[in-house]
């Protein structure tokens, strides 16, 4: 039966006939940049396949010889010959000149003895040997032969062969038939969800960038693992105390550019940003234009990774913003040479890619829900890892 009603208001009126004003677009807090993921995903040139066994991938490291090391035990005061100088490498042969950078003094070898990794000198120049201290940095010049030289003795270096693995990640989305035939007000929820976890994907793939160990092949338990940058840059892994400053900052650069490109792209947590920004502002240039060419062009959804660019003493420097360097990390630095880095994805295999795809209906028996899955098959090489490195809050 109808109720009677005198002054129809919106209070008094039926609820359930009132219609909602629910806007058809869903309101989706889009997750965080993925900077370096943008990279590699947007440039092809940084993209390689691998088809090794279980997903391993191989590259041969060099280096020129060592031209310095020291002199664990000092040398002595003395005459103009030293006998057993103890070094600490074996990077000199006979005729090779020894070069004190403490004393200003110059020596020539005269014996090799790699057993012992000693040598025995002679000085160049009148005089006698000026005390070294032990510990002290001595450094191989050019050789010095007599007029009627015999050959010279050969010392070359041995490549060291790397490793990584790519690693599998799956995720999923599953619905009822029956969900998946419903109107939402904001669309086809199937579809919606497809989109918003490839999306998702890029936040976990970068966080394997960031955060996972070294490369591993766990033969017993059947897992292999991609290398992150916590595990696989080790050597310049440096510390700082306080707040960021201009002598920490390019002391850090002196040390992690001495080798590889004249380039870098230092990737921030937001405080170790925030310390830079106070006390560089005046020379920084915020430009993303110049250089967001080498992300493949990501500016079709307006969250570009925005650089702030330093021109060092040592190299030119490019600041980015990371927002997944959060907790301690948020004060930390990650400086890669983008050169030497590539993300490697397993070979196709019958179904078809395996460096990002979506396995459709993937069933269990007498299961009624669709289930789809997102399948990647990739890994991380970190080449010349020298080139890299990290800048912690100590």
């Amino acid at each position: 039966m109808a109720t009677v009603l005198g002054t129809r208001t919106t209070l008094n009126t039926t609820t359930t006939n009132k219609v909602r004003d629910v806007e058809s677009m869903m309101r989706w807090i889009r997750p965080f940049q993925t900077p370096i993921t943008q990279y590699f995903v947007g440039d092809k040139r940084r993209q390689e396949v691998t088809f090794g066994d279980r997903s391993k991938f191989e590259w041969y490291e060099d280096a020129d010889l060592s031209r310095a090391t020291t002199v664990p035990s000092g040398v002595t005061t003395g005459s103009t010959t030293k006998t057993n100088v103890v070094v600490g490498a074996n990077i000199f042969r006979v005729n090779d000149l020894v070069f004190f950078p403490s004393t200003r003094q110059t020596a020539r070898v005269t014996t090799v003895d790699t057993a012992n990794t000693d040598i025995d000198l002679i000085l160049v120049s009148s005089g006698t040997f000026t005390v070294v201290a032990s510990g002290a940095a001595i450094k191989n010049l050019r050789s010095a032969h007599a007029d009627n030289y015999s050959r010279q003795s050969s010392a070359t270096t041995t490549e060291t062969l790397k490793t990584g693995y790519c690693q599998i990640g799956l995720e999923a989305i599953s619905m009822t038939g029956r969900q998946q035939a419903a109107k939402p007000y904001t669309g086809k929820d199937w579809a919606y969800q497809v989109k918003k976890k490839l999306e998702e994907m890029k936040r976990y793939v970068e966080d394997m960038f960031l955060f996972n160990p070294a490369s591993l092949d766990d033969n017993s338990n059947d897992y292999t693992y991609s290398a992150g940058a916590v595990g696989a840059i080790t050597t310049n892994d440096i510390s700082y105390s306080g707040a960021v400053n201009d002598t920490e900052l390019v002391d850090f650069l002196e040390v992690v550019m001495a080798q590889g490109s004249p380039e870098r792209y230092i990737f921030c947590g937001s405080k170790y940003m925030k310390d830079i920004d106070r006390f560089l502002k005046d020379v920084f240039t915020h430009n993303t234009n110049d250089f967001i060419k080498s992300y493949g062009g990501v500016s079709t959804q307006r969250n570009d990774p925005e650089f702030l660019s330093y021109k060092s003493p040592f190299g030119l420097v490019h600041f980015v913003w990371h927002p997944l360097m959060t907790n301690e990390y948020a004060y930390n630095a990650l400086c890669l040479d983008l050169e030497k880095i590539k993300m490697r994805y397993m070979n196709d295999d019958e179904v078809g890619s395996r460096k990002f795809r979506i396995e459709k209906d993937v069933q269990d028996n007498g299961s009624g829900n669709k289930h789809d899955q997102m399948l990647s098959d990739i890994g991380f090489q970190f080449a010349e890892e020298i080139n890299h490195g990290w800048h912690r809050k100590a």
